[in-house]
């Protein structure tokens, strides 16, 4: 073998290297936590519909929930919600807790998952 063939040769293993590590840097780079993504996860910027439907079709017997807001801002209070028939008007908390108020009956719970305020 030349010495010109075995230089090519090396050239060609560094370069296939290179790109190898290049490559896995990348991969690994890209598997790591997205910060913001989960904290916009974790800590939602408003309550969500469906959070509150699910915390009163849970406390009302997992009876099928329909909700709707009624004003703006994070925690969106008063909410209003209709589980079997019965309308209910709904109340959050800072920490995740509500009170619910409707049929002659009061429910109160937790775990409403609201915004962080910093």
């Amino acid at each position: 073998m030349t010495r010109s063939v075995r230089v090519a040769r090396w050239v060609v293993v560094v370069a296939f290297a290179a790109v190898a590590f290049g490559g896995a840097l990348v991969g690994v780079h890209d598997r790591e936590r997205d910060d913001a993504f989960v904290e916009g996860q974790l800590n939602p910027t408003t309550v969500s519909r469906p959070d509150v439907e699910r915390a009163i079709a849970l406390k009302t017997g997992d009876r099928p929930a329909t909700c709707t807001a009624t004003e703006a801002g994070a925690l969106r209070n008063p909410w209003t919600c209709r589980a079997g028939g019965v309308r209910y008007q709904v109340t959050i908390a800072q920490n995740g807790a509500f009170v619910a108020a409707g049929g002659g009956e009061r429910l109160r719970d937790c775990c409403i998952p609201v915004p962080v305020v910093r």
